[in-house]
């Protein structure tokens, strides 16, 4: 969808290959079969790394700490694509407070381990949330995807 995005701000268009898994599309884009892809950063932060891949933006507000050379969108010219990567976790309508408080402690104990927290940050992710802010960012990434969808 960002690719798309990114095309429709841009004024360009991009044919759409669908892949069954991200491990090809990786492959396909390191061995030149293909010429861009907006994929998970940390599978392709190595090759970066490496100079075997350029990183052209990122869809975050905001560069990563541990892509500091890859600027966002909104930095390389292309106003108004955000796209914030996050991970979910999610517990099932009416599970007691009780229960997503445990859950909480055990996510927030992980988090504040430093080989944890050094894995997040080398993989581009470094922020935790609490689980009752989980439908706050869906919302929003839906709203976002939204106005990509309705025009």
């Amino acid at each position: 969808m960002a690719v798309q995005w990114f095309g429709k701000l841009a004024g360009l268009k991009f044919e759409q290959v669908p892949y069954r898994a991200a491990a090809r599309r990786s492959n396909d884009l390191l061995g030149g079969m293909s010429n861009l892809d907006r994929s998970d950063r940390r599978p392709l932060i190595p090759h970066h790394k490496a100079g075997t891949l350029r990183l052209l933006a990122q869809t975050t507000a905001t560069r990563s700490p541990s892509l500091p050379d890859v600027p966002t969108f909104e930095e390389a010219g292309v106003k108004g694509l955000v796209l914030e990567q996050w991970l979910g976790v999610f517990a099932p309508a009416g599970t007691p407070p009780a229960i997503i408080s445990l859950l909480n402690s055990g996510i927030d104990k992980a988090l504040a381990d430093p080989a944890v927290r050094k894995l997040l940050a080398d993989s581009a992710r470094s922020r935790s949330r609490q689980l009752e802010h989980q439908p706050i960012r869906g919302r929003r990434r839906r709203q976002s995807c939204g106005t990509l969808v309705r025009n």
